[in-house]
């Protein structure tokens, strides 16, 4: 999960229009905020210099949401782009933070989110509320690195076989990305850059039009020099497309986001790694926590310190300190929040007075909710990224030596390639992502694990489990998925995604508003990818079936039919997103509001094309974006197929 593909650089792009560059505003002198006024300038030359019109509006630190949807132009049809600078938000406060903290560190004790977090995350609501949609790019600094000797070494996602360890036993059939070779960036890594990356991947979903991508410079952060041939890097990247929308410029370098299918080592490892002396887990009585604990426990852990909110009253903690001890580990619950850097101080301090040397820290800790981009609400943000975030920034903060064997975050796929509703849990992963990478540049042990859904009570169960399948995402057995992390342990790996896809199904709907490229190198997810987003569903089967539905809808009056396609889209709306009744969906409130996003979209259109017989495109749902324009196309769509003899002989309405 890393830039590892050099682009070609396409010839000198024409960006002709108006673009609007939305830069930070220095409050007392209301021109860009300190570090980012001569990046501001020169992207703003460097778009005239290909052809732009340059509208800029400078956004002062706090502004709302809907103040600056009322800074946003009133005429809106001229805007053909929009290039967000907020990623710089509050520029002298953060290097300020980071002033204090040697080798680059981060150090954050805020309630709020981070300053060009909850900047971007304002934009892209002020965007959506004015109906804007310009395709908006966010450009950071050190959010990402290129890696391997031509930044192009990654792996991913599952194997057929599973490798044997040198113990004789298989890891599983899940086999880990991992990032076999050292960043070759010299700016150190930005977790609170990365934070953009991670919403960015989920405006992505469920703002296809609105959204355009992300861009990584080096040196834009803090005044620092750009690279020869940045600026220009970053106008062909805004004028290229072909998917590509997540890019590191470097210099006059191109990087685009790749995933690979992860290969089996040529020799198996010397020895297994097995756990030593003291673990910590976070997050240690919840769901996957309790997991951790026993595999750890298995694997012969002396001593297991499970930290979480409630400690000793969390539900299930006695019962899990008995398996525990059945499994011969000593095991210790404390009620600690991560988030509270003195609270986890002294739980340190205790474990040192009694002589407890921590080997190995696992960070499962995390909060979300099903919350879409323009629900979210600054104190929600804080709220869900807190327990993520801060914990792992006091964790890598206070485990800064390498005395550790293991110090493992617990991420999410959300933060790869994004997830419905998860904007500020994407943000929170992606930074523990970076804040691994981070400590690999600085020689410490680190393993940030992508998850796919785990299955089991707590997890991806039942309905959930059920609709997770339907998008292609597979619920893991947690021993196979623990067997895989013990693998990536095994061979010193520290970027990972593990998860058991069906590509064919996750790739229609993935693919189904707008491009990308990020998948394009997985041999199982070409032929789904090839589609592209404008391919139509053919027709399903069942056409006896099909044919006996039209006949019953052409039997109705003329006046009546619209109405009973109306109903027909609310009903399988409201089984798309899992709700008991057709009440909850409005028939003119956009799908958008109800929550859906490309993959439930594209769910929608599938079960209308089980029922109607019809060959929708996969942009259906966008295109017809509220159950009554749905309804209407669809019985324009039967009328049509009436006058030209249907989709099949006999298939219109009679």
């Amino acid at each position: 999960d890393v830039y590892k593909r050099q682009l070609a650089v396409p010839p000198a792009p024409d960006l002709p229009g108006t673009w609007l560059l939305v830069v930070p505003e220095d409050g007392a002198t209301g021109s860009a905020g300190p570090g980012c006024a001569g990046l501001a300038l020169a992207c703003e030359e460097a778009l005239v210099r290909h052809g732009a019109e340059v509208s800029v509006l400078r956004v002062a630190a706090g502004t709302g949401r809907a103040e600056l949807a009322g800074l946003l132009p009133a005429d809106r049809s001229d805007v053909v782009g929009v290039l967000s600078l907020l990623a710089f938000a509050d520029a002298e406060a953060h290097a300020d933070a980071h002033a204090d903290v040697e080798d680059g560190r981060s150090a954050f004790g805020s309630d709020a989110p981070s300053a060009p977090l909850a900047a971007t995350l304002t934009l892209i609501q002020a965007l959506g509320d004015r109906e804007l949609n310009a395709p908006l790019w966010c450009v950071t600094s050190g959010a990402v690195a290129p890696v391997g000797p031509d930044a192009a070494s990654a792996h991913v996602a599952t194997a057929p076989e599973a490798p044997v360890l040198p113990d004789g036993s298989a890891v599983g059939p899940y086999e880990p990305a991992l990032t076999d070779s050292a960043p070759t960036d010299s700016v150190p890594i930005d977790p609170v850059q990365a934070q953009i990356w991670g919403l960015g991947r989920v405006a992505a979903l469920e703002l296809p039009r609105l959204w355009g991508g992300l861009i990584d410079l080096t040196g834009a952060l803090d005044g620092g020099e750009l690279e020869d041939g940045a600026l220009d890097g970053m106008c062909a990247v805004l004028g290229g497309a072909d998917g590509e929308d997540q890019v590191a410029v470097r210099g006059a370098r191109l990087f685009g986001r790749r995933l690979d299918r992860a290969s089996v080592p040529a020799r198996p490892a010397a020895e297994v790694w097995k756990p030593r002396g003291t673990v910590l887990i976070t997050g240690g009585t919840g769901g996957l926590g309790a997991h951790v604990a026993r595999k750890l426990a298995a694997e012969g852990a002396e001593h297991l310190v499970l930290l979480s909110r409630r400690g000793p009253r969390s539900p299930g903690a006695a019962e899990l300190t008995a398996e525990l001890s059945a499994l011969g580990a000593r095991s210790t619950v404390l009620a600690c929040d991560v988030a509270d850097r003195a609270a986890l101080t002294r739980v340190l301090d205790g474990l040192r007075a009694e002589q407890e040397t921590v080997r190995a820290v696992v960070h499962t800790a995390g909060l979300t909710s099903d919350t879409r981009i323009e629900h979210c609400t600054p104190d929600g943000v804080a709220r869900e990224t807190a327990a993520k975030t801060r914990g792992a920034d006091h964790l890598d903060a206070l485990f800064d030596s390498p005395s550790l064997d293991a110090f493992v975050l617990f991420s999410s796929i959300s933060a790869t390639w994004g997830s419905g509703g998860q904007a500020a849990y994407a943000a929170a992963n992606a930074h523990l992502d970076a804040l691994a990478a981070a400590r690999c540049a600085r020689g410490l042990a680190a393993t940030s694990v992508a998850w796919g859904p785990w299955s089991g009570a707590g997890m991806a169960h039942g309905d959930v489990g059920r609709r997770l399948r339907r998008h292609g995402l597979v619920p893991m057995e947690p021993a196979a998925a623990l067997d895989a992390l013990q693998r990536a342990l095994t061979y010193g790996e520290s970027e990972l995604v593990v998860a058991d896809m069906d590509w064919q199904g996750f790739l229609p709907a993935f693919l189904s508003a707008r491009d990308s490229a990020l998948l394009r190198r997985l041999p199982d997810a070409a032929p789904a990818a090839t589609a592209g987003p404008d391919a139509e569903g053919p027709a399903e089967s069942g056409a006896d079936a099909h044919d006996a539905w039209r006949r019953a809808l052409a039997e109705l009056p003329p006046d009546e039919r619209g109405h009973r396609l109306r109903e027909l889209v609310r009903a399988e709306a409201a089984e798309v997103l899992g709700h008991d009744s057709t009440g909850s969906i409005d028939a003119d409130r956009p799908f958008r509001d109800a929550g859906f996003d490309s993959l439930t979209a594209v769910e929608l259109r599938n079960r209308l094309i089980a029922v109607t017989g019809l060959a929708l495109p996969l942009t259906t749902v966008f295109d017809h974006p509220t159950a009554t324009a749905l309804g209407d196309h669809l019985l324009a769509e039967l009328t049509v197929a009436e006058l030209t003899g249907g989709e099949r002989d006999g298939a219109g309405l009679a």
